[in-house]
């Protein structure tokens, strides 16, 4: 029997990178489900994601890793609770700009919880660039205080690099 494959989930809000970080890894074209923005558009984004993406990456011993994107959207709930359910890892992207960033780190460790709580996702903050101070400290913290340990890194969802940086911490916090 094969044992079940690696499932890693990329989740945040509209506009933190996910289905850009998705096409970092991807080995293969990702299915993607993209539609213009109805509300919310801006010069930088006009399209969001509205089911989900996929793509996939095999590992140096020939496994396959599935990569899924959920939508942005809090109305989408429903579709990324189904996204995430076996999923070996999440990886939380948030953009640092967005108003409250903070709520949504509080909003998507809850919904992505029993993940959170096991050390099964990783923290991935986009758009830090000139940002005062460490921006990181702030979400280090927030995680503290509630018993999450939880790695957090700042991230350009454009760089390959980072991305993989994220999936590295993510397995060697489930090696553990």
């Amino acid at each position: 029997m094969n044992p079940a494959p690696i499932k890693l989930v990329f989740t945040g809000p509209v506009g933190s990178g996910k289905t850009t970080a998705l096409h970092q890894l991807s080995e293969i074209t990702p299915v993607v489900t993209e539609q213009a923005m109805t509300v919310g558009a801006t010069v930088n984004k006009t399209t969001t994601t509205v089911a989900l993406d996929y793509g996939e990456v095999t590992l140096e011993n020939g496994e396959k890793v599935l990569l899924f994107g959920t939508p942005g959207q809090r109305y989408y709930d429903y579709m990324c609770k189904i996204v995430a359910q076996g999923a070996t890892g999440i990886m939380l992207l948030l953009n640092n700009d967005n108003a409250d960033p903070q709520n949504d780190l509080a909003y998507f460790t809850e919904l992505f919880a029993d993940h959170a709580k096991r050390g099964a996702m990783v923290l991935g903050i986009t758009h830090t660039e000139g940002a005062r101070n460490n921006p990181l400290q702030r979400y280090h913290a927030w995680l503290s205080d509630r018993g999450y340990m939880l790695p957090v890194f700042a991230v350009d969802a454009r760089n390959r690099d980072d991305v993989i940086l994220m999936v590295e911490a993510l397995a060697a916090s489930l090696e553990y």
